[in-house]
């Protein structure tokens, strides 16, 4: 094999990449209506669903298969993002990205061989980096997702005593969204809103009732205290408890758990920056004992 070349044709390598692709988008159900989508997700949710699939069967038995699942759902991270583009069109940014940096390094081989010279980026070289480019986009929407959940978690926990002292004068969907409202992050309120629940649940979640609606919200977007929030809900409806006493009690278990949360992070950072602080050290002790063990040795060697 020529060195910089290819083991495969590139005709077998692009009909590999545009399977892949339309795999990919089968997968992510993208022939599938809208409609048909929204009511396979409120049926899942309800366990009313059809039979689970080869894939979730296996997830469901293998934890770290169904972690990789979960994190890997490009549709699940868009929505829990706050984007309004599609998976699909997600994918075909991302592909779009990853091509336009294989045809720059291809190019400038290209380019190398019609000067006469020898090729100034290997062939494999140009496969890592537009798969470089596909990561850099992941992780870029992951993280975005993870700022906005931490977000919405923190508004939560702030609007619990605000809930105990309106909730029994008005619903509680209506003051929860009053506190997001005026809040400085606006990532609760946006969350809160009709439009965007029926966006991410369906046309047809706002007729159910508000604390279903919050626990299919909490566990679609991985919201504990969304969860949490709708259980408590749902037992001073069913139960007649009192909301001032309820909401108080939701609200030093929070306080109890992100305090514990914000501890554990410190811990984390401390110890982090020991690590760092430690590698820092790790070529000064080389080169002093270094030297010193050079000044001994000439000592002894006289």
């Amino acid at each position: 094999m020529i060195p910089g070349q290819l083991p495969v044709a590139p005709a077998w390598l692009a009909l590999a990449a545009g399977g892949l692709y339309l795999a990919v988008l089968w997968r992510l159900d993208a022939y599938t209506p809208r409609d048909v989508r929204h009511f396979e997700r409120l049926a899942a949710l309800r366990g009313l669903g059809n039979a689970q699939g080869l894939g979730q069967r296996v997830g469901r038995r293998l934890g770290i298969l169904r972690r990789l699942r979960e994190e890997l759902d490009i549709r699940l991270l868009l929505v829990i993002s706050g984007a309004t583009t599609t998976a699909e069109a997600w994918l075909m940014g991302t592909a779009a990205a990853a091509v336009a940096a294989l045809a720059l390094l291809v190019g400038l081989d290209a380019l190398a061989a019609l000067a006469g010279g020898p090729p100034p980026v290997p062939a494999w070289i140009s496969l890592v980096a537009a798969g470089l480019v596909v990561a850099a986009r992941y992780m870029a929407l992951r993280t975005r997702a993870q700022r906005r959940q931490e977000r919405i978690q923190v508004g939560l926990m702030d609007s619990l005593l605000g809930l105990a002292v309106l909730v029994p004068g008005m619903p509680s969907d209506d003051a929860l969204a009053l506190l997001s409202r005026a809040q400085l992050d606006r990532d609760l309120a946006d969350v809160l809103r009709l439009e965007e629940v029926e966006r991410v649940l369906g046309p047809t979640s706002a007729l159910r009732a508000t604390h279903e609606r919050y626990w299919a919200l909490g566990r679609l977007m991985r919201l504990p205290a969304l969860q949490e929030l709708s259980l408590v809900i749902r037992a001073i409806d069913a139960e007649g408890l009192n909301p001032r006493e309820e909401y108080q009690a939701l609200a030093r278990v929070s306080a109890t758990n992100r305090l514990a949360h914000n501890r554990m992070r410190a811990a984390r950072a401390k110890t982090l920056s020991a690590a760092a602080i430690a590698l820092l050290l790790v070529p000064l002790l080389i080169m002093v004992g270094g030297g010193v063990a050079f000044a001994f040795l000439s000592g002894f060697a006289g």
